[in-house]
C-alpha cells in the first residue's frame, strides 16, 4: 500500500501545483490600477471628510457599511494599492482556511495534519479562482475585491472560531465573533443573506439535537451570531441609498411577488449553469482529485481494511443532504438579486455562492469515491485494489497539471499586456496631474484597456465612468480621444 513517504510527496506535489496555478493567475494583478468605481470612490472621500463621505454614501447611494468604509480606506490609499489588495486577500484567505480546517483535520486523526490542509485549501482556492464568471471582478478589481472577496475571508476566520471551540471544547471568543459577524453583513446583500441562513440552520440543527452541557454555550455563540448577522443585515437594508440606486437601474421597482419565484428559480439555475460553462476544463480536476482521494484514503491511511466495512448507504445520504443544503445556499443567494434587479445575480458576486458550492461539491466526489472503493475491495485482490488508487491518483494529478499548465501559459500572454496597461496608466496619471495644475478645466486623453478587456472611459463624456474619473482629477469634463 501507499506509504508515509509517497502520502507527504503526494500532498506536497498538490501544494505546488496549487500555487503555480495561483500564481498564474494573479501575476498580471501586479500592474492593477484604479477603473470605474474605484475613481467613484476615490473621488468622493478626497473630497470631503472620512465621516461626511460614509454618511453621504449611506444616505445617497448602498447601505453597505463596511463596503462603504474599507472602499474608502483603500481608496486613501491609492493607485498602487489596488495591485497590492489581490495579493493581501489570497494569502489572507489561503493562511484562514489553514487555520479552519486544521481542527476538523486533528479530530479526524489525519496525518500530517497541517499539510494535508495546506493542500486542501490551496487545492479549493485554485479551483475556486478558475472557476469564477468574473474572475476580474470579483478578486482583482479593487472595488470588487472588497465586496465579494473579503467577507469571504473574515468569514473564514469567524468559521474557524466557531470550529474550535466545538470540537477542542474551547470557549468561544463572543465578542470576536460577533465583531467580524456583524462586519460580515455589511458587504453586500447577497452575503448577508447567505450568512444569516447559516446561522439559522445551525440554530435549528442545535435545538433539534437538544445540546445541553458543555455545548451551552457555544449554541447561545451560534444564536448571537445569528441575531447580529439579521441587525447587520437591517442596517443595509434601511439604508436611505438603498432607494437612489434602485431607481438609477434598470428596474426602478422591486420584483413583483407574483413574478418573484419564477425569477428566484432562474436566478437558482443560473447560478449552477455559470459554474459549468465557466469552470470548463476544471471540472475535471475538481471532481478527480476528491474522487481519488476518497477511492485512496484507507490505502493512504494504512488501514485498507476499513474499507470493507465502509457503510455506502450512509455516505450517500451525507451526498444527499449536503446536495439539498447547497440547492437551498443557492436559492438564499439568488433571492436578493432576483428580487431587486429581477435577474440573477450579477457575475462579480457569483463567488459568494461558489466559495460553498466548490468545496460541498469536493466532498461529495470525496464521498463517491468512498463509496467506490467500498465496492471495489470486496471484489478485488488487494494488489489491484492498489494498482486501481495509484492509477486514479495518477490521473488526477495528471488532470490538476495540465489545468495549471494552462493557466499558467494564459498568463504568459496577460502579463506583458497587463504591464504596459500600467505603465501606460501612470503616465497619463502624471498627464492629468500636470493639467490640472496648470488650471485646466478639460481634458481629452485616450482610453486605456487592461488585459482582462476593461476599458476605463467611455466615448460619451457625460457617462458615470468619465464623470467620475473627471473628479478624482479635479477637472469639469473628460473625454476620451480614441
Amino acid at each position: 500500500m501507499t506509504t508515509p513517504k509517497s502520502v507527504r510527496l503526494l500532498l506536497t506535489v498538490v501544494i505546488a501545483l496549487s500555487i503555480v496555478g495561483i500564481a498564474a493567475l494573479f501575476a498580471p494583478a501586479l500592474y492593477n490600477r484604479f477603473v470605474y468605481d474605484d475613481f467613484c470612490t476615490a473621488a468622493s472621500v478626497q473630497s470631503q471628510s472620512f465621516g461626511q463621505y460614509i454618511l453621504h454614501e449611506y444616505t445617497g447611494w448602498t447601505g453597505r457599511f463596511s463596503y462603504i468604509i474599507i472602499t474608502g480606506l483603500a481608496a486613501l490609499a491609492g493607485p498602487r494599492f489596488a495591485a497590492l489588495l489581490p495579493f493581501l486577500l489570497v494569502l489572507a484567505w489561503f493562511g484562514a482556511l489553514v487555520w479552519c480546517v486544521l481542527p476538523v483535520l486533528k479530530r479526524l486523526s489525519v496525518e500530517p495534519a497541517l499539510l494535508y490542509a495546506a493542500a486542501l485549501s490551496s487545492f479549493l482556492l485554485t479551483v475556486l479562482f478558475h472557476s469564477l464568471p468574473n474572475f476580474f471582478e470579483s478578486v482583482i478589481w479593487e472595488t470588487g475585491a472588497i465586496n465579494y472577496t473579503l467577507p469571504l475571508v473574515v468569514f473564514t476566520v469567524v468559521a474557524g472560531l466557531f470550529l474550535r471551540a466545538w470540537l477542542n471544547k474551547q470557549r468561544l471568543a463572543l465578542l470576536p465573533v460577533l465583531v467580524l459577524v456583524f462586519i460580515c453583513g455589511g458587504f453586500s446583500e447577497v452575503f448577508g443573506l447567505i450568512q444569516i441562513a447559516l446561522f439559522a440552520c445551525l440554530c435549528v440543527f442545535l435545538l433539534l439535537n437538544k445540546t445541553q452541557g458543555t455545548k451551552r454555550q457555544f449554541s447561545f455563540g451560534i444564536f448571537a451570531a445569528f441575531i447580529t448577522a439579521v441587525l447587520a443585515f437591517l442596517v443595509v437594508y434601511a439604508a436611505p441609498g438603498n432607494a437612489i440606486r434602485q431607481g438609477a437601474s434598470s428596474h426602478p421597482e422591486p420584483a413583483p411577488f407574483a413574478q418573484l419565484p419564477w425569477f428566484v428559480l432562474r436566478a437558482t439555475l443560473v447560478e449552477f449553469y455559470s459554474y459549468l460553462i465557466h469552470a470548463r476544463f476544471w471540472i475535471l480536476p475538481h471532481f478527480f482529485l476528491p474522487f481519488a482521494s476518497g477511492f485512496s484514503w484507507n490505502a493512504l491511511s494504512q488501514t485498507p481494511e476499513k474499507t470493507s466495512q465502509e457503510n455506502p448507504k450512509k455516505l450517500f445520504h451525507a451526498i444527499l443532504w449536503i446536495g439539498l443544503f447547497i440547492f437551498a445556499l443557492a436559492v438564499v443567494a439568488a433571492f436578493p438579486s432576483a428580487y431587486i434587479q429581477w435577474d440573477a445575480p450579477v457575475a462579480r458576486s457569483m463567488i459568494l455562492f461558489f466559495a460553498f458550492f466548490v468545496p460541498a461539491a469536493g466532498v461529495c466526489s470525496y464521498f463517491l469515491g468512498r463509496m467506490l472503493a467500498a465496492a471495489q475491495y470486496k471484489k478485488i485482490p488487494t494488489q489491484r485494489f492498489d494498482i486501481q488508487v495509484k492509477a486514479l491518483l495518477t490521473l488526477a494529478i495528471l488532470l490538476f497539471a495540465a489545468g495549471v499548465v494552462a493557466s499558467a501559459l494564459k498568463s504568459i500572454q496577460f502579463l506583458p499586456v497587463q504591464q504596459e496597461y500600467a505603465q501606460a496608466w501612470d503616465a497619463r496619471d502624471q498627464e492629468l496631474r500636470a493639467l490640472q495644475a496648470q488650471g485646466e478645466l478639460h481634458a481629452q486623453i485616450p482610453a486605456l484597456s487592461n488585459a482582462y478587456g476593461y476599458s476605463d472611459l467611455n466615448e460619451d463624456p457625460k457617462n458615470w465612468v468619465n464623470r467620475c474619473t473627471a473628479r478624482y482629477y479635479g477637472f469639469e469634463t473628460i473625454e476620451r480621444t480614441n
